[in-house]
C-alpha cells in the first residue's frame, strides 16, 4: 500500500493550483511609445516573446499538476482498493 495522506496531498494539490492561477496576474503591457527607436522596438519586442514564453510556462504547470493531481487520485484510489481487498 502507498498510503498516501490524501487530506494533505490534495490541499498541497489545490495550494499550488491557486499559485500557478495567479501567474502573471500582474503582467503589464508596454507602455504607448510615440517615437520610434530601434533599441526601444527591440526591447519591446523581446518583452513580448518573454511573456509569450511565461504563457507557455504557465499552461506547462498547469498541465503537471492535473498529471499531479490524477495520480495522486490514482494511487489513493488503489490503496482504498487494496484495503477493501484485504477487507480492513
Amino acid at each position: 500500500m502507498v498510503q498516501i495522506n490524501a487530506v494533505v496531498f490534495f490541499s498541497t494539490v489545490a495550494s499550488t493550483k491557486g499559485q500557478i492561477n495567479h501567474f502573471l496576474d500582474g503582467k503589464s503591457s508596454p507602455p504607448d511609445i510615440t517615437s520610434h527607436s530601434v533599441v526601444l522596438d527591440g526591447y519591446i519586442q523581446r518583452m513580448q516573446d518573454f511573456q509569450k514564453v511565461l504563457e507557455t510556462y504557465k499552461t506547462l504547470l498547469q498541465k503537471d499538476i492535473k498529471t499531479i493531481q490524477d495520480t495522486g487520485q490514482s494511487m489513493v484510489d488503489l490503496d482504498n482498493s487494496l484495503l477493501t481487498g484485504a477487507g480492513l
